[in-house]
């Protein structure tokens, strides 16, 4: 029996009127924040964004677009190591996802990455100003410039050039455990393949797997939703210091429906250490989501969601979500 058709009183319905059911109840669930840790060396690994809990039906397809902007500038220091980071990234992706039969669905995410010079440098200091802010080092370098430098032992890795070019891709496949009106759980696993660049950051050389589940419930207009995994790192080319092999994820999200076609979303995502370092940007990371979901209609969402690190220094000091999500 299908347990996409399976009511909790075990009655079983047909996939049309599951889907006319589905189309009245407007928000059925929400669609998590598309985020991740954007830091320069994270990037690269094979952490998945949040990942809905809620499988498509059998025989449709998902297109989701969505323009990460990212903004970073620090200096850390150990004794044995010396990071500098003055760079924006803009990542562009692009993921298509099917349902090829009941409670299964594969995808493939492609990336775009343009590391550029800080041109939301002069938004952040002006955000800083207005609301008293602490502006950290900020006022001590040059607006629009790109620096990026890290050593330890005598070995170095630096890129201060504009670059463009396609990331390491991700491929993933899902199975739904279950799906009721109220709660879902599905299970996941990805393999990211090396298709970007170790010279450019856009790519860490290497193979990764990762595995996690997506879960959600509803409380009425209240939801709750989440996911939590583990991401093997086969190898990485991008630092002369040596990786984790495993790495814990999690995202953790509220959702709260203001009326039938916006929510409001406040997701934390955080993960365990990528490097075997004392540097706090190499180190885990604790990122704080709040946006604005809107269901243009059933098949349409989008999404605006800014992001701010919790753990200072361990992610990028500030980021901008943007998100179209059509299905077909």
């Amino acid at each position: 029996m299908n347990k996409r058709t399976i009511k909790p009183a075990g009655v079983s319905i047909s996939g049309f009127f599951l889907c006319l059911l589905f189309c009245q109840l407007a928000l059925a669930s929400p669609a998590p924040v598309g985020s991740r840790n954007h830091g320069l060396f994270s990037t690269i690994h094979g952490i998945p964004t949040a990942t809905p809990a809620d499988l498509i039906p059998a025989g449709t397809y998902q297109l989701d677009t969505r323009l990460n902007l990212s903004n970073t500038l620090l200096i850390q220091r150990t004794d044995l190591e010396y990071l500098k980071v003055d760079v924006e990234l803009w990542r562009f992706e692009l993921a298509y996802h099917y349902a090829p039969a009941d409670d299964w669905m594969i995808g493939i995410l492609l990336p775009l990455q343009f590391y550029t010079s800080g041109i939301l440098d002069p938004f952040i200091d002006s955000f800083h100003e207005a609301f008293n802010l602490d502006e950290d080092i900020r006022p001590f370098f040059a607006n629009q410039q790109i620096d990026v430098f890290y050593s330890t032992l005598g070995q170095s890795r630096s890129m201060n050039e504009q670059s463009m070019s396609l990331g390491d891709s991700l491929f993933s496949i899902g199975w739904q455990s279950y799906h009721l009106a109220d709660r879902s759980l599905s299970y996941w696993l990805g393999i990211k393949l090396p298709t970007g660049r170790t010279e450019d950051l856009s790519g860490s050389g290497h193979l990764d797997i990762s595995t996690w589940l997506s879960a959600n419930r509803s409380y009425g207009n209240n939801w709750l939703y989440g996911q939590l995994g583990l991401l093997y790192i086969s190898d990485s080319d991008a630092l002369p210091v040596r990786h984790r092999s495993s790495v814990l994820f999690a995202s953790l999200g509220y959702a709260y429906t203001l009326h039938n076609q916006t929510r409001i979303l406040v997701q934390l995502d955080t993960h365990s250490e990528l490097y075997r370092s004392e540097l706090d940007y190499l180190g885990p990371a604790v990122q704080l989501n709040l946006g604005f979901q809107w269901h243009l209609s059933v098949a349409k969402t989008f999404t605006l969601s800014l992001n701010e690190d919790l753990i200072a220094g361990s992610a990028p000091d500030f980021g901008i979500i943007l998100e179209l999500q059509l299905r077909y």
